[in-house]
């Protein structure tokens, strides 16, 4: 019985606290959901910025080295 307890514990204490957390979870209000989202798209923005300031650094001057044995002659 013992070892049987040590399987379903965890399982059960997991379920606990999923209860808990789907319990504590509620729906965001027009404030909130405004918030998040602004904050995201400014995380868009910035990362665009910076994604595009490091494709201006890149030249395209490497060179790609084909190392295949079958396409050597």
């Amino acid at each position: 019985m013992d070892a049987i307890d040590n399987v379903f514990d965890p399982l059960r204490d997991f379920a606990k606290d999923s209860l808990r957390l789907v319990k504590r979870c509620h729906k965001p209000d027009r404030k909130e959901f405004t918030k998040v989202a602004f904050r995201t798209a400014i995380g868009f923005v910035v990362m665009g910025f910076v994604g595009c300031r490091v494709a201006g650094f890149d030249d395209g001057s490497y060179q790609q080295i084909d190392t295949h044995p079958s396409t050597k002659e």
